[in-house]
């Protein structure tokens, strides 16, 4: 039976930054962010096209918003919000198919309370809440490239009893 030999040629170099930081800005605020820059680079493939561009599926930049606040007048109640980024992203190994960039929002609220001497708490967490259609992440594979579209809105409500 004849096959595919598939060989690895070449490597992938990355190099970048990535920053994060949490922290409680206030009684009532507290915030999450972070931001990754990513250069991916494909070296010594032998195949000249593919050489010097982005790998697929790894966008130069990626960041994210979450912020966490509490209501002063309500305080079992808070509001919940989030912002996440990513770039142009490669979709082909000759860099010359990219999807573009994203803008994701997400919201919700949690109510923290006591039932039954136990902390009970209620999430309601709203994923891309403008419905936005994007291209979450791009690929290769036996030589095909294919697309994944990012999760239409998406509504998760959970309830945690601590016992």
């Amino acid at each position: 039976a004849e096959g595919f030999t598939f060989v690895q040629q070449g490597e992938q170099v990355n190099s970048g930054l990535e920053l994060n930081a949490a922290g409680q800005l206030s009684d009532n605020l507290r915030l999450t962010a972070s931001a990754n820059l990513i250069q991916a680079r494909a070296q010594d493939t032998g195949t000249p096209s593919y050489e010097g561009h982005q790998i697929v599926n790894v966008p130069h930049l990626r960041t994210s918003v979450y912020a966490h606040y509490r209501l002063p007048f309500l305080p079992k109640l808070s509001l919940l919000a989030g912002w996440r980024y990513a770039s142009p992203n490669t979709a082909t190994p000759n860099g010359l198919v990219r999807v573009p960039a994203y803008n994701v929002f997400d919201t919700g609220f949690v109510y923290a309370t006591q039932w039954t001497g136990h902390a009970l708490r209620w999430q309601l967490n709203v994923d891309n809440v403008i419905n936005h259609f994007y291209w979450r992440d791009t690929g290769i594979s036996g030589g095909d490239s294919y697309l994944f579209p990012g999760a239409p809105r998406l509504a998760r409500l959970t309830l945690t009893y601590e016992l």
